[in-house]
């Protein structure tokens, strides 16, 4: 932390607009809904349709699985949130998503590259929208 000289005690420097605005950047660098189902639908090969379907063969609970885990990651959503847009699903299965996720990151070097990949798409194909004061876009 910096201090005042000239006093010779030490004292906060001053907060600049600067760290401010630094600070508001970080919160408005949220991925939207949009930005993050779109960079999944298209790198893994699904439509919006089959994310919050209710099929369940891995070709579609997979994706679900790594859109909840990105949402609940990379958006303010809450886990019922995340349930409700990915078709109704009940809190505690997104918990379970993350919670797979999050270990498997650790195991898997796939993994863990596709949803980097996936993140990439999503910051650069996908424009952000500004988050308001409430954290919604």
């Amino acid at each position: 932390m910096g201090t005042e000289r000239d006093t010779g005690r030490d004292q906060p420097a001053e907060v600049t607009p600067a760290a401010t605005l630094n600070e508001t950047v970080q919160v408005r660098q949220q991925l939207t809904v949009p930005a993050l189902a779109a960079a999944v639908a298209s790198h893994m090969g699904v439509t919006w349709d089959e994310l919050v379907g209710g099929e369940r063969r891995a070709k579609y609970s997979t994706p679900r699985k790594v859109l909840g885990y990105l949402l609940r990651k990379h958006t303010m959503l809450g886990l019922q949130d995340i349930g409700d847009i990915l078709g109704g699903r009940h809190h505690t299965t997104v918990l379970y998503w993350c919670q797979s996720v999050d270990r498997d990151l650790n195991k898997s070097p796939m993994l863990k590259e596709l949803v980097q990949t996936i993140l990439s798409l999503a910051r650069e194909r996908y424009p952000q929208v500004e988050a308001t004061s409430n954290g919604h876009a």
